[in-house]
């Protein structure tokens, strides 16, 4: 079986993958090669699969946001791509899960978790990468702070899901709480004695 070559071009901020005669460049809208790292981070973690092929799918911009299911035509043109937990940009996935104010609020809390300062960034791969170097602590470490990185943008894009089909407005308070239970109940499931108790 030979091999096959895959060729890596990027420009413009745009990330072309191809590879072989006649094949097509597949485009990754993503915001720098940087993001490919990221991207590999993402399943060096404790978080249960479909989480992580979840958050892997929202860093090059794949979930079925507002925005891109009008540019896919899922939606009409006239529909409204505005976020519904705001009202105050289009819904795409840095803004849902990053810089919306309820997203801002629930990283703050989460920050504030960890006894951290910092920017929130406005992109999802930087808020990614910036979490990972200021949060970890070694190999097992890493995976921890992975763990709670998918638990908040699962508990985010639950809350968005809740305030759509459901029509229940939440908090960043609540979002904040189901993040910390979910992340404990993961960490729980990979491991045989959790590390200390979840009141502690």
């Amino acid at each position: 079986m030979g091999e096959r070559q895959v060729d890596v071009v990027y420009e413009e901020g745009l990330l072309h993958l191809g590879g072989g005669v006649g094949s097509e460049f597949m485009e990754l809208n993503w915001t720098g090669l940087h993001s490919i790292a990221v991207v590999a981070q993402v399943w060096g973690s404790w978080t249960p699969s479909k989480v992580i092929i979840f958050s892997w799918q929202t860093l090059p911009g794949r979930l079925p946001t507002r925005e891109n299911l009008v540019r896919r035509g899922v939606l009409p043109l006239d529909a409204s791509a505005q976020c519904p937990c705001c009202d105050g940009e289009i819904e795409s996935e840095d803004h849902l899960l990053v810089t919306c104010p309820l997203a801002r609020a629930v990283w703050s809390l989460v920050h504030r978790w960890f006894v951290v300062i910092s920017v929130v960034p406005s992109t999802l791969s930087s808020m990614c990468e910036s979490f990972l170097k200021i949060c970890r602590k070694g190999k097992n470490g890493t995976k921890g702070v992975l763990l709670v990185w998918h638990s908040v943008i699962w508990a985010l894009w639950c809350a968005r899901n809740d305030n759509i089909f459901s029509e229940k407005v939440v908090g960043s308070e609540e979002v904040f709480e189901k993040a910390q239970i979910i992340s404990w109940k993961w960490l729980i499931a990979k491991k045989n004695k959790a590390p200390c108790l979840y009141y502690e």
